[in-house]
């Protein structure tokens, strides 16, 4: 039999990308016994990611599957599959629920599932469809309307939010803590605030200007607002709140 250069080109080209193909192997799953890989084939891709209570469970999987009866082989089979398209996250909240459950007694958890056992079929494929359903949701456009699941609702919440949050806006809401402090009386072991000091303790909230009113601008430089001495709003609504300070009592004479 006579072996043209095309076919021997090509015949090189696929062993030399089986053999890099199996270089890329984890070592984790070169690890395994062939008849390990055969049962945990759908699983490749995330074993070199599974934390070791997950593999010891799929481990042990494997050692019962050649004993298990066909329909509980497909079962498993379906399991895996389902598993290997799972996000991350889900996987992770997955496993967070299987270590929950081990922690349960024996006898507990013989009882659930004879009481998940003891349900209809089409309570159980209920329970499967909403399962699924959860992990893998449906999410709209924000320009369709529908329905929406409950994590899409929240999430669209949080992001609302997070953007009014963001705003700046040059009015002065309306807040208690923007009250102006009422007077008080100075006891003689309080000590007094010098020029460019403060007093203020850490723990109360910070007060804005006694020039800002509830509802009006923050910063208004009209000409005929602001004092070219003092730079303070001389009249208008947020002049409202500045003392004018007294004369010097040379002047008054």
């Amino acid at each position: 039999m006579l072996t043209t250069p095309a076919l021997a080109d090509s015949g090189r080209a696929r062993g030399g990308s089986a053999v890099t193909t199996a270089s890329e192997v984890p070592a984790e799953w070169q690890a395994l016994t062939p008849q390990q890989r055969q049962v945990l084939r759908p699983l490749a891709s995330q074993w070199q990611e599974m934390d070791d209570t997950s593999r010891d469970k799929w481990l042990n999987v494997a050692d019962r599957y050649e004993r298990l009866p066909p329909s509980e082989q497909n079962r498993v089979r379906e399991r895996m599959v389902q598993w290997s398209r799972l996000p991350a996250q889900t996987r992770g909240e997955a496993r967070l629920r299987f270590q929950q459950s081990r922690q349960l007694p024996a006898d507990e958890r013989q009882r659930k599932w004879e009481a998940y056992q003891a349900l209809p079929s089409e309570t159980r494929e209920a329970l499967s469809r909403r399962a699924q359903r959860q992990a893998q949701p449906i999410e709209l456009p924000r320009d369709m309307t529908g329905p929406r699941e409950a994590r899409q609702v929240y999430n669209a919440q949080q992001r609302k939010d997070l953007e009014r949050s963001n705003q700046k806006s040059n009015v002065v809401p309306h807040s208690p803590t923007h009250a102006r402090p009422h007077p008080q009386v100075v006891a003689p072991a309080v000590i007094k605030a010098g020029p460019g000091a403060t007093t203020r303790l850490l723990t109360q909230p910070p007060a804005p200007p006694a020039h800002q009113q509830v509802g009006m601008p923050k910063i208004n430089s009209a000409g005929t607002f602001v004092d070219p001495v003092t730079l303070l709003p001389r009249k208008g609504a947020q002049g409202a709140a500045i003392m004018q300070p007294e004369a010097p009592a040379d002047k008054k004479r």
